[in-house]
């Protein structure tokens, strides 16, 4: 790493933060990665996509003098993982890929990936030049979703589950599921760490987990008490089809739950926006699985 680095450093439109010893949050177009520098060596945890992981290696070059020789995906999203090929195709050197297995039985139907070099089973640690990197599969977001933690720096890689400094993203960022959404979020809160690379927002900490818990169980809360009090009979006349009776109701538990949830929730920034599709998740979710 060159001497006199700043703690935090933008240059063309990419932002470096210094979270440990040896961990950068890189920021580029509202997307992040971890870049886990050892002297001249970088992994970028998730390689991103519309040509901002190049970006990014090229800020940890000119800054930190370090080059990317390693990069891992976390889950099989494009929009965290496209620009694999490009990082791999354009490197000064060998690039490692790495991946957990569930992740990389996923891969294959994106474009602009490359196949993993090496393959991680769950809980696996990686000895990156001196610095412990673990993987863990842990779900939530989707099924192959894995965090990488630096237990000796206080840094957990976390992407798509947790949204720091504003409301969650439009019905939880496709969570398949939100039993097993809150449940990886509660293993977070298990493990030790300091700072969260969450994929969006700002940089995290454990508090912007507990608050995302405490915010679904206000929901929960919300929507299973209106839907009490808004039974399906009564839009028994509000459309002639099932599904627009249904949409109906959904509509209506929106607007109440959203009231309901405005004082305290209502200045987190996007809660106007996002509100209504959570409403209509946590209803699917409790008329599934009550």
């Amino acid at each position: 790493m060159t001497g006199g680095v700043r703690d935090r450093v933008t240059t063309d439109g990419v932002t470096l933060e210094r979270v440990s010893e040896h961990a950068w949050w890189a920021q580029c177009e509202g997307y992040q990665t971890t870049a886990v520098v050892s002297g001249t060596a970088a992994l970028l945890l998730d390689p991103l996509s519309g040509g901002r992981g190049p970006r990014i290696r090229d800020a940890v070059r000119s800054v930190l003098g370090a080059d990317v020789t390693a990069v891992a995906y976390s889950h099989a999203h494009r929009d965290h993982a496209g620009d694999a090929a490009e990082l791999v195709g354009t490197a000064r050197g060998e690039v490692a890929v790495l991946a957990t297995r569930d992740c990389a039985a996923r891969l294959p139907r994106l474009r602009g990936t490359v196949a993993p070099t090496r393959l991680l089973d769950d809980g696996a640690v990686v000895d990156f030049h001196g610095i412990a990197v673990e993987a863990c599969v842990v779900g939530g977001h989707t099924v192959d979703s894995t965090w990488f933690r630096l237990p000796e720096e206080g840094v957990l890689h976390l992407i798509d589950l947790v949204h720091p400094g504003q409301a969650e993203f439009d019905g939880f960022g496709m969570a398949p599921d939100l039993g097993d959404y809150r449940a990886a979020l509660r293993r977070a809160l298990e493990v030790d760490w300091q700072v969260l690379t969450a994929g969006h927002g700002l940089p995290g900490t454990r508090a912007d987990v507990t608050l995302v818990l405490d915010y679904l169980a206000d929901l929960e809360a919300a929507v299973a008490g209106v839907l009490d009090a808004r039974p399906p009979q009564q839009f028994a006349g509000a459309a002639s089809h099932n599904y627009g009776r249904i949409e109906a109701r959904v509509a209506a538990v929106q607007e109440d739950v959203v009231a309901a949830l405005t004082p305290r929730w209502g200045a987190l920034p996007g809660f106007g926006e996002a509100a209504p599709s959570h409403v209509k998740r946590m209803f699917a979710h409790l008329v599934w699985f009550g």
